[in-house]
């Protein structure tokens, strides 16, 4: 994952796998710092998850991070 601009409502987030056969798969997420995200699953579908505390695993296929206030964020597949 990459977090692009200095944060908050102006941060793009990139998920880019260096893992090959991987693009096409969702991952889990562990947010570091609290906040807000909003993604797009495996099914396609769109999801927001709000007020995130720290520590938190997201046990769910995410292929995108359309936005997000939280930070810290970790790919996990």
């Amino acid at each position: 994952v990459t977090v692009n601009g200095a944060g908050g409502t102006n941060a793009s987030v990139v998920i880019s796998t260096a893992i090959p056969g991987t693009n096409a798969r969702g991952c889990a997420l562990y947010i570091g710092s609290a906040g807000n995200i909003t993604v797009t699953m495996e099914s396609g579908n769109s999801a927001t998850f709000s007020n995130l505390n720290s520590g938190t695993f997201l046990p769910i296929l995410v292929t995108h991070i359309t936005a997000a206030t939280a930070g810290s964020i970790l790919a996990i597949y």
